[in-house]
């Protein structure tokens, strides 16, 4: 996943990107074997 170079600050980037993760995760009905983890 790449992120966008005008994007502030890492904090952000990788939120943005844990997120899409997740959704996507959702989307095709993936269970990780691990609980998410809260950054």
């Amino acid at each position: 996943i790449e992120s966008s170079k005008q994007v502030p600050s890492n904090e952000i980037k990788v939120r943005h990107k844990r997120m899409i993760i997740n959704a996507f995760m959702n989307e095709f009905g993936i269970v990780p074997e691990n609980p998410k983890i809260l950054v």
